[in-house]
């Protein structure tokens, strides 16, 4: 095959002429897919997919085929297939069609030394009962289950070379938890999202391996207990739960260093001063995290209340907290005196992200009232911030007064970004003499910050929140 390249001094594109196992070979970390599209426009490598190691049967592949071609189509790829090794494969199954050719599907990636397996499930009256007895392959490290249920049997031994675990709406109670974790001492990443049937969930001090958690959606648990004792970073997202690590883990204290929090309610009714002792210990015990994020549900929580006092509640002090990045949530909006509140405890902090998103009009009747005047009388600096970035920012009373507060207590502040909300999206210096003025005088009142104002979806600055949360997720 001929591929064209364009050598200096020589404007007509040479040809490049390539051995066809070279080609096949290249081709065999393709998409499955792709290859077959190149198949159909040069017969010479019409049969080239049968050598593909990156078979992906999945959704995209599905909605293509027709009755029970995908079923026919897949039999005859794996049947003709050439290459000693597959790297990836993933299937979109109908539990109640293709049931019977699971297994076989299975084997053949075992016999393959599949790395990376990805099996998802159409939804149907009942959840589909995966049956992890099938499952016997060692060299599988990447595993992704979703919309089905999970019931392993007692001492199961088949997911220990697991090194990274995607479970998307999957049922499995704590027993089944209790037993796949045992087995998974070597996993190195966990991601669950919208799983269901258990309502406590523990990481032993055994996963050893265990540097990402991501915990999103699952609305049954109510208690999180993590003992691995080098995790890294930390994410939830969800209804409030009470997050304890392991007593007398200093090791899983000093390694864990990048933590997401975000709550989709505030706390009520008769529990309210329990839940918040155990949200307040859970800070006190994040003393070496250096990238912290949270939403602002979680900020008015950890807040004075109207009378300026703490809810009964031991102070936190983030020493190490070099980055944070706030999410503002219409549910609970966090004003001023409750930011300058959580930031007066983080004394060394370099970086602040704030996302107004969901910002509305206003900080809330509380504010009205009381915090606004407790504002006011609220001395503190941070006196190691250098960059501020809010995002979605609107040019109204609201949005200045929090910017106002920023600016004034951070005394070594060097850069301000400003990047507008949808309805700011016009350009600033050009279209709108309010805004243009305000941002002057801001230049003028601080000389020695770096005022740097992008539109809606224009934000080219190189700093960014090292926690990408928004869109997770």
């Amino acid at each position: 095959m001929s591929l064209s390249s364009k050598h200096s001094g020589n404007k007509m594109a040479q040809p490049i002429n390539l051995p066809d196992d070279v080609i096949e070979n290249i081709f065999s970390f393709l998409p499955m897919n792709t290859v077959r599209l190149i198949g159909k426009r040069s017969r010479r490598f019409k049969g080239s997919y049968i050598s593909n190691r990156n078979l992906h049967f999945d959704k995209k592949f599905a909605k293509r085929c027709r009755g029970g071609d995908y079923t026919t189509l897949i039999n005859h790829v794996l049947s003709f297939h050439t290459c000693p090794k597959v790297l990836t494969l993933k299937l979109f199954l109908d539990a109640e069609e293709e049931h019977s050719k699971l297994e076989e599907w299975i084997d053949f990636a075992a016999s393959k030394e599949v790395e990376e397996l990805d099996l998802k499930f159409r939804k149907g009256e009942q959840p589909f009962q995966f049956p992890l007895n099938i499952f016997n392959n060692p060299s599988v490290k990447f595993l992704e289950l979703s919309s089905c249920e999970l019931n392993p049997p007692p001492k199961f031994t088949r997911l220990h070379s697991l090194r990274d675990l995607f479970l998307y709406k999957v049922g499995l109670d704590e027993q089944a938890l209790r037993v796949i974790f045992s087995d998974c001492k070597f996993l190195q990443s966990l991601e669950m999202k919208g799983c269901s049937m258990f309502s406590r969930l523990e990481l032993p001090t055994s996963h050893l391996k265990l540097d990402t958690l991501n915990i999103i959606d699952c609305d049954e648990i109510e208690e999180l207990v993590i003992g691995s004792p080098n995790l890294n970073y930390f994410y939830y997202c969800g209804y409030f739960i009470k997050i304890t690590l392991s007593n007398n883990n200093d090791k899983l204290k000093e390694s864990l260093r990048k933590f997401v929090l975000q709550f989709d309610e505030l706390i009520e009714g008769e529990g309210l001063m329990e839940e918040l002792g155990h949200l307040q210990k859970l800070m006190s015990d994040l003393t070496h995290v250096e990238v912290l994020t949270l939403n602002s549900t979680v900020i008015q929580c950890l807040g004075p209340d109207t009378t300026g006092e703490m809810l009964n509640v031991a102070p936190f002090a983030l020493h190490n907290l070099k980055e944070f990045q706030l999410l503002m949530e219409p549910e609970g909006i966090s004003n001023p005196f409750q930011i300058s509140f959580f930031l007066s405890n983080c004394p060394n902090l370099e970086r602040v992200f704030i996302d107004l998103l969901e910002f509305t009009d206003g900080f809330g009747f509380s504010w009205e009232l009381f915090e606004q005047h407790q504002y006011k009388h609220f001395n503190y600096t941070i006196p190691h911030l250098k960059y501020v970035k809010l995002t979605s920012f609107k040019y109204n009373k609201n949005g200045m007064q929090l910017l106002k507060f920023l600016i004034e207590n951070a005394s070594s502040l060097e850069t301000l970004v400003l990047v507008a909300s949808r309805n700011n999206s016009r350009d600033i210096a050009v279209d709108d003499k309010l805004e243009e003025d305000y941002v002057e005088e801001l230049r003028q009142a601080y000389p020695n910050t770096n005022i740097v104002v992008y539109g809606h979806g224009k934000d080219a600055g190189e700093i960014q929140p090292t926690n990408m949360t928004r869109n997770w997720a």
